[in-house]
């Protein structure tokens, strides 16, 4: 892509919480620039705005996506709005000829995903799902120890993730169904969904789930049952109404077992076959990354993607799998 400027040029979809975040990695990042935000909230977008080091007016705050897209010089475009808008928002941005960076979930619906990647293929664009786990060193290590052989042929493999959602998302759109598309797994959950699938080596062939709303609009509590097409048994576990926070994975092989606990330094400990365990040392794992720097390497024509659309298709696959299967009390057989 070819550069009006010497540096990347990107706006913001989407002024919440989570926006903050990704301002302060593209901040560490030299050859990125943050030109623009949009937001129907347009004290939001201007905080933003004035943390990008920008001045808000019409050129930098945009009640309205759509004219940000239609004024503003870019190269890129995250995209942070709630999830059922996803969809509409990063078409309209391939077919501009902007990349893309999207907040999990992608979309809210397999044929929704299915959308935005043939649009980027009819396109040759760039979409980035923001799966931050992929990045850390922990889950990096795991995963080529995993798929090296390191622990054996894999049976098991677990996840849990648990915090205060429900309290947290009361009176907003993440209970809203029809925008956020579901609860706990869809949110906070495709993170848990997403990162067992890319550490695996095998593909989920069958589902099950048993889900609890807690007297809310959406689902609260969410065990999941995969079957992968390897053998290998997956439990996961997403718990909206904890009061403290927990996010733990095992992964259980014939020759040993790798656990990963992010609330403990360091993360990783390995299990011999006896029992005995191994804390792994940080230094081993390699450096951190995150989406944001996957996003702009990608705009310089330098990498490779990280969390690719494709991959996103899988996570929503299994999502979709486990809310008919609670509602069937059923077992449903995957295509992916």
């Amino acid at each position: 892509m070819e550069m009006e400027t010497n540096f990347i040029r990107l706006g913001f979809i989407g002024c919440g919480v989570i926006a903050s975040a990704h301002l302060r990695n593209l901040k560490a990042i030299p050859e990125a620039r943050v030109v623009a935000f949009s937001d129907p909230n347009w004290s939001a977008a201007e905080r933003l705005a004035r943390a990008a080091d920008l001045e808000p007016g019409p050129q930098t705050v945009f009640p309205d996506w759509r004219q940000m897209l239609d004024m503003v010089p870019l190269n890129g475009v995250l995209v942070l709005s709630p999830h059922s808008y996803h969809a509409e928002q990063v078409i309209a941005c391939l077919e501009k000829g902007l990349a893309v960076l999207v907040e999990k979930p992608l979309a809210v619906s397999v044929d929704q995903v299915q959308t935005i990647v043939r649009k980027k293929d009819e396109r040759g664009g760039i979409v980035v799902v923001s799966y931050q786990r992929r990045y850390m060193p922990a889950f990096r290590f795991v995963r080529e120890q995993i798929r090296s052989g390191a622990i054996g042929r894999l049976e098991v493999a677990y996840g849990i993730v648990g915090h205060g959602w429900k309290r947290a998302t009361q009176g907003t759109w993440r209970q809203v169904p029809t925008v956020s598309g579901g609860g706990m797994l869809m949110d906070s959950g495709s993170h848990l969904v997403d990162i067992v699938l890319w550490t695996l080596p095998g593909r989920p062939a069958e589902v099950t789930a048993t889900l609890s709303h807690l007297d809310s609009p959406v689902e609260i509590n969410d065990i999941v049952t995969i079957r992968m097409d390897d053998g290998c048994l997956v439990s996961l576990v997403a718990l909206g109404d904890l009061p403290y926070y927990k996010e733990t994975y095992e992964f259980i092989g014939t020759d040993g077992t790798l656990k990963v606990d992010l609330t403990v330094s360091p993360p990783v400990t390995r299990y011999a076959s006896d029992g005995q365990p191994t804390a792994v040392p940080e230094q081993d794992m390699g450096p951190p990354s995150n989406p944001d720097r996957n996003l702009v390497d990608l705009i310089l024509g330098k990498g490779q993607n990280e969390s690719p659309p494709e991959e996103a298709l899988r996570v929503l696959a299994v999502t979709e799998a486990a809310y008919r299967a609670a509602s069937d009390k059923s077992w449903v057989t995957l295509n992916q």
